[in-house]
């Protein structure tokens, strides 16, 4: 036999084994393939508006002739009112209504317009610094007198020192407190405007001292005299809780000299006469 005979089965199985290892690699290996194509929807459309949208912002009433801003809001459905008209505050109730509008009108015309809601987030501010003005508007001046303003208790409002009567040999002092509100009211004593006495008579000897390195916000001295020399009586401190003046200590005293120094107006940068 040749060797070229021999050679030809060999190399038939060569190739037959090839082919086999190249199928079975195909079968342990598919093909990767890919994820499907996502699919995309089809566009929506949005139909168009049957109404104009309505502008409920209480600033769209600003400008407006009163007229138009009331007739606006009733097509909104919307409470109004005045409050303030050409400077002056109009006399309005007291209940929430939160959509509410109020209307600040100069001239017939909206400056201002803020929802009661609006009104409770962020109150108005007023001035407090200047209370004796508004004291002197409200007393008859023909007769009493204010002294000055001096913050008692460090509250960081003035109160308002009055004379009652300034034509008294010995005189009466009221005394006004601002609220938080710098409303004015008569500071009290046990339910009673308080008056407080000071001057220096042969009889009587009175004063009212209120100074920072007291233990007390006020202290009323209150002396009597049978010769006019010697005098005794009591020294009261009181401290200012809202609008009354409240009883904390009290101590009987004498004196026999310096007597006048003591028959004074003297809170802080206040003194009488």
């Amino acid at each position: 036999m040749s060797r070229k005979n021999v050679l030809a089965p060999t190399l038939l199985v060569v190739a037959l084994a090839m082919v086999a290892g190249a199928c079975g690699s195909a079968a342990a290996n598919p093909p990767a393939t890919q994820p499907p194509a996502p699919t995309t929807p089809p566009p929506t459309t949005t139909p168009p508006p049957t109404t104009i949208p309505v502008d409920r912002s209480s600033s769209g009433f600003i400008g407006l002739a009163l007229e138009e801003a009331q007739q606006r809001a009733e097509e909104q459905s919307r409470p109004w009112r005045v409050i303030h008209q050409d400077g002056a505050d109009l006399v309005v109730t007291d209940e929430y209504t939160a959509d509410r509008l109020n209307f600040t009108v100069e001239d017939g015309m909206v400056v201002e317009a803020l929802t009661d809601a609006e009104m409770v987030a962020n109150p108005p501010t007023t001035d407090c610094t200047d209370p004796v003005a508004e004291v002197e508007r409200l007393l008859d001046t023909d007769v009493a007198r204010v002294v000055g303003a001096y913050d008692v208790n460090d509250d960081g409002r003035d109160e308002v020192f009055v004379v009652v009567d300034d034509r008294a040999t010995t005189n009466e002092i009221g005394l006004w407190t601002q609220g938080e509100d710098c409303s004015l009211e008569r500071v009290t004593i046990e339910g009673s405007p308080a008056i407080l006495t000071v001057g220096l008579t042969e009889s009587i000897a009175a004063g009212v001292i209120c100074q920072p390195q007291y233990d007390h916000d006020l202290y009323a001295i209150e002396l009597a005299s049978g010769d006019g020399v010697y005098y005794e009586g009591r020294t009261t401190g009181f401290n200012l809780e809202g609008s009354r003046l409240v009883e904390q200590w009290g101590e009987g005293a004498g004196h026999a000299e310096d007597v006048a120094s003591y028959s004074v107006l003297a809170c802080g940068s206040v003194s009488y006469p």
